[in-house]
């Protein structure tokens, strides 16, 4: 997740960098950087347990063993992306938000009991929110799907159950977008 994150940093530090002529250009640049770095970086491990480490390598193994360690590897991927993901969407921005509104209340109020007592209108507690990119928001929930649809195609052999979590997840994930665009970010600009 790591190295998906600063490759995802490299590959917007590389399209800023060129001269694109047209929003959807630019666009169609960063698809491309992106789905370049998190190919390599989501599926090379998987690749190498499943087709290079039963024949070749220092830590050869027997097939049996190898699809076992692509099932715990995949499941583990899996699972753990789809936690991390929540965590970055949901209970960050709600920490960070209810950082600025104690920040606010306690700007004007002398003591705790007046920090109580000082109320924050509902268009203070919007400006507080943090702003949605537009573009950066939908397009790291999309690249996001992608990956899990293909730990799901490319290796639902080794791992079945992979299919129930990713209904699962995907289910989470719409509640998660829906309430963050509601409640955790400030109104999204319209654009068509």
């Amino acid at each position: 997740e790591f190295l998906n994150y600063l490759f995802g940093k490299i590959a917007l530090g590389l399209n800023d960098e060129e001269n694109h002529r047209t929003d959807s250009s630019y666009e169609n640049a960063l698809i491309g950087k992106t789905y370049a770095f998190q190919f390599m970086n989501s599926f090379g491990g998987l690749f190498y347990v499943a087709f290079w480490k039963p024949f070749k390598g220092a830590d050869k193994c027997v097939a049996k063993l190898c699809f076992y360690d692509l099932q715990a590897t995949l499941g583990t991927l899996f699972i753990s992306r789809m936690f991390v993901h929540n965590y970055y969407k949901l209970v960050k921005p709600m920490m960070a938000t209810r950082a600025k509104l104690n920040e606010v209340k306690h700007i004007d109020a002398k003591t705790e009991e007046e920090a109580s007592k000082h109320e924050i209108s509902e268009v203070e507690q919007m400006f507080l929110l943090n702003e949605y990119d537009s573009l950066m928001g939908t397009f790291n929930d999309y690249a996001a799907m992608i990956s899990q649809f293909g730990y799901m195609t490319m290796f639902v052999a080794a791992f079945p159950l992979c299919t129930i979590l990713a209904f699962f997840s995907n289910y989470v994930q719409l509640r998660v977008d829906a309430w963050r665009l509601c409640q955790a970010v400030q109104r999204p600009d319209p654009k068509s």
